[in-house]
């Protein structure tokens, strides 16, 4: 196992049923097996590239629902991976997003200003194969659920029960964060649905929007009964922890090569 690699990756019990797809394009095997035992256990289904012509190749194919890749791997262009994110799938019977999602790999020293993606997209070597996991669950394509018959009104029953009532962009969140139970939803995400369902809130991308959005979250946190099952993911989101869930006690260790970007860290 290779310098700064955590060998407390894999925990017992089988891993769950695969809910996606993931295109994991890693240059170094250690860190690549460590990432993919992760994202396994969180319900991924992943292919490893570890040269830039299977990266390419995989991307051409689209048979992923979500990329990682590491632009530190030799030989990989980052103007040609932008193209790929957003070329059609070459196999029309299969849905797929006009763009697909990605998370890129950078070293300390990378900019993403000049690689011409969104720093919101990155994420520093090293990096806790937790938050590696928590942004791809963020960004990663969820199905809708069955439309119902009839509209729920209020949070759904798995929800916590407040201990005062809810403004109507509490209850929102809340029932956006207890509709996925133990899954990251982005600020944006929750931005979105704000702006969707409460009017008057500032729209996704005001500056004022993301503000908004850690106050409701704070004034909601303060009317649950247990304020620690809704956690702040810094950098990513928020989630709302599982009913009866135990929390984990293993180590988040930290994967890739040092010294680490400030900030980098989970």
């Amino acid at each position: 196992m290779a310098s700064g690699l955590s060998t407390r990756a894999s925990a017992p019990g089988a891993p769950p049923a695969s809910t996606f797809a993931v295109l994991l394009a890693e240059h170094d095997p250690d860190v690549a097996e460590l990432a993919r035992r992760y994202l396994t256990r969180a319900g991924a289904d992943v292919t490893i590239t570890t040269g830039a012509d299977e990266t390419v190749a995989a991307l051409a194919a689209r048979t992923a629902s979500v990329a990682v890749l590491d632009l530190t791997m030799p030989g990989l262009d980052p103007r040609r991976l932008r193209r790929l994110l957003t070329t059609p799938s070459r196999q029309p019977q299969t849905p797929q997003p006009s763009r697909l999602p990605a998370l890129f790999l950078l070293s300390a020293s990378m900019r993403p200003r000049d690689l011409r993606i969104a720093a919101d997209a990155c994420l520093w070597r090293p990096f806790s194969p937790r938050l590696l996991v928590a942004r791809v669950l963020a960004i990663a394509p969820h199905p809708s659920p069955p439309p119902s018959k009839a509209p729920a009104a209020g949070p759904p029953t798995t929800a916590p029960t407040p201990t005062a009532p809810l403004t109507p962009a509490e209850s929102a969140l809340l029932s956006a964060l207890a509709a996925h139970p133990g899954r990251v939803l982005s600020r944006g995400r929750l931005q979105a649905i704000l702006g969707r369902s409460t009017p008057g809130h500032p729209a996704p991308g005001h500056p004022a929007s993301g503000r908004a959005i850690d106050v409701h979250v704070s004034q909601l946190r303060a009317k649950l009964p247990d304020p620690g099952v809704l956690r702040t993911v810094r950098g990513v989101g928020y989630i709302l922890d599982q009913p009866s869930q135990e929390a984990s006690h293993e180590p988040p260790g930290q994967v890739g090569p040092r010294p680490g970007r400030p900030g980098s860290q989970p």
